[in-house]
């Protein structure tokens, strides 16, 4: 099978980017481990403005996957086309609301082509998705992980000694839950023999979470309840590392909700760390409560104080849970697993654009310039 990863402009930097860059080259690896060849075409602003974009030395194509709303009125008719927008989910009224990229929902509803399934990261059972979308088949796939490049084995970044240390995740800018951990952490017994628990707040490689204004705020706080000491901010480094300061952690905690990339925490679950999160989200499908690591409400503190004391408390405990988590990140999100879902998803859309032709490859040749009505 060709496949054509079709993909827009960034117009953001940071954490959310790196983690749709890791997720796709991961994809394309894992694509290519199975025999099947890829293509990848970012397209720029301007090319996007100027609606040209010769797709002549492509060729042909069994598929196309457009990782952003923005390209598709450069995918040509009668290609069978997936669709994978940017999403994230938040809470309103208690109810869980998927957000779609911006003007994506209008354009899919818009479109005089058929969107044949929309492929977004798992998200929690039940949400409310738009109504322009009510009709288009969605299928949500889980973010993969290297397992093979994040293994419990290897190196660590340097620790202190004789103490028990908790990585938190969270993005700069977004409500990440820090200062509910800080405060969590202020209810920890502090008598000997119960370790000394440090909190290293990180938002992943190459990513200065120390100038933000939300270690700022998270440090101030920590210092008011006499906590500075514990508390310190991950130095960037580049990606080649992460394993090795994911494996520096006796516990890895996302509990900022839906804005922390889960391709962080599939990577601490890889390495076979224990994971603190909230309820909410991708978090659903890839923590299993009790088994891999605990789930606990969002923004509520007593909840997340008694797990971080339990697995805090109880070395087997954490260690069962970290045990379980390189089992789940081998056996669900492998990037050859995920891989295997979305041939599945790529072999359903052939069959639906083309019913009657098979599966012969569409040659982009045959149509270099957009349609405009699209």
């Amino acid at each position: 099978m060709r496949i054509l990863l079709m993909d827009g402009p960034e117009t953001a930097v940071g954490p959310v980017v790196v983690a749709r860059q890791e997720r796709q080259s991961g994809l394309v690896r894992g694509l290519e481990h199975a025999g099947h060849e890829v293509l990848v075409t970012r397209l720029t602003a301007d090319e996007l403005a100027s609606g040209e974009r010769n797709l002549e030395a492509i060729g042909q194509v069994d598929v196309v996957h457009a990782w952003s709303v923005a390209v598709l009125p450069l995918v040509p008719r009668g290609v069978p086309l997936v669709l994978s927008p940017r999403v994230s989910v938040s809470r309103l009224g208690g109810q869980s609301v998927v957000h779609v990229e911006r003007g994506a929902s209008a354009q899919v509803a818009g479109s005089p082509e058929p969107i044949r399934t929309m492929v977004l990261p798992s998200v929690e059972a039940g949400t409310a998705w738009p109504s322009e979308l009510s009709s288009v088949p969605i299928v949500t796939v889980p973010t993969g992980v290297d397992t093979g490049a994040f293994q419990p084995e290897g190196p660590r970044s340097p620790v202190r000694e004789n103490r028990l240390r908790v990585l938190v995740l969270g993005s700069p800018g977004t409500a990440h839950g820090f200062l509910d951990v800080v405060r969590a952490l202020k209810h920890l017994p502090t008598v000997q023999p119960y370790p000394t628990v440090d909190l290293v707040f990180t938002a992943g490689p190459e990513v200065d979470l120390s100038v933000s204004q939300d270690a700022r705020e998270t440090y101030a706080l920590a210092c008011a309840l006499g906590l500075g000491e514990q508390v310190s901010f991950a130095r960037p480094f580049g990606p080649d590392l992460t394993a090795q300061v994911l494996r520096s952690a006796d516990v890895v905690a996302t509990i900022g909700g839906d804005d922390v990339p889960h391709h962080l925490t599939l990577q601490a679950m890889a390495v076979g760390r224990p994971i603190l999160a909230t309820n909410m989200g991708a978090y659903l499908d890839i923590v299993v409560d009790q088994v891999t690591g605990l789930l606990v409400p969002h923004g509520n503190e007593l909840a997340l104080t008694t797990a971080l004391r339990r697995i805090v408390d109880d070395s087997f405990f954490r260690e069962s849970l970290g045990l379980s988590s390189r089992d789940r990140a081998v056996s669900r999100f492998d990037w050859g697993r995920v891989s295997a879902e979305l041939i599945r998803v790529y072999e359903r859309s052939i069959e639906a654009a083309h019913p009657m032709e098979g599966t012969a490859p569409i040659d982009l040749t045959t149509r270099t310039q957009p349609d405009v009505a699209r």
